[in-house]
């Protein structure tokens, strides 16, 4: 090789080098490449639209009035006919059982519930005056159907009936049997009644004193099964707790 100039072999040397480094840099590319982990790539999901409007809470239950009560003497209804406030009109039912209103005179309110009334109002203003009237007719005072409770009870007093109830409801209006230890209840319940107890249904427990008067074991009608003894109570009766003989 003798007369090749020295930059022949420098130029040589050179490019072998090259080739070295390539094939080094690409052995540590493969290397790199195969240490790579490969994640799989997330699959998406249809996820259910969410409901952004604010929670509105639960409207709270509104107890009916019951539709059984009948209207009497002394109830104050509010009567309203729809878009005719000339006749709309807050009434006391008389003696008689009528109200006055317009256009018709006394109408007869006792007797009926509100929603007989409403439907003979409706027909009343229908006839001559009305095109498809629509009344309404609320009781805003009860004062036709009154029960007294008298003796060891904790709230003695007059209380007004709107609608069926029970020997047991009406205690529970006037809060129940006495508690106090200065006059507890004792043993039996009294209830009177001017029309006598026509279709009473005997039972263990209940003892009729009079046509009017019937006794009942207060321990068994609290604590018994016997629903014999918790009886319909009647307008006008007087319902009186015995107390507890002293010690």
């Amino acid at each position: 090789m003798k007369g090749f100039p020295k930059t022949f072999y420098a130029v040589l040397a050179a490019c072998g080098l090259g080739l070295v480094f390539l094939a080094s840099a690409a052995l540590l590319a493969q290397d790199w490449q195969d240490q790579q982990v490969i994640e799989p790539t997330p699959q998406s999901v249809d996820l259910p639209p969410q409901d952004t409007s604010p929670a509105v809470p639960p409207a709270p239950e509104v107890p009916a009035l019951s539709t059984d009560y009948v209207i009497g003497p002394e109830d104050v209804l509010d009567v309203d006919v729809f878009n005719v406030p000339e006749l709309s009109k807050t009434v006391r039912v008389g003696n008689d059982g009528t109200i006055s209103l317009a256009l018709l005179g006394h109408v007869q309110a006792a007797g009926l519930t509100t929603s007989q009334l409403r439907a003979q109002l409706e027909s009343k203003w229908s006839q001559t005056y009305l095109e498809n009237p629509q009344v309404s007719v609320f009781v805003k005072e009860f004062h036709a159907q009154p029960v007294s409770l008298i003796g060891a009870v904790e709230r003695p007093g007059l209380y007004q009936l709107t609608g069926p109830r029970t020997l047991i409801e009406v205690l529970a209006m006037a809060g129940g049997v006495a508690k106090r230890v200065s006059g507890p209840a004792g043993r039996t319940v009294v209830i009177t009644r001017k029309g006598g107890f026509v279709d009473l249904k005997p039972a263990e427990g209940m003892n009729l004193l009079a046509l009017d008067k019937l006794e009942i074991n207060l321990r068994k009608l609290l604590y018994s099964q016997e629903a014999a003894l918790n009886i319909e109570i009647q307008p006008l009766d007087t319902i009186s707790v015995s107390q507890a003989d002293i010690v």
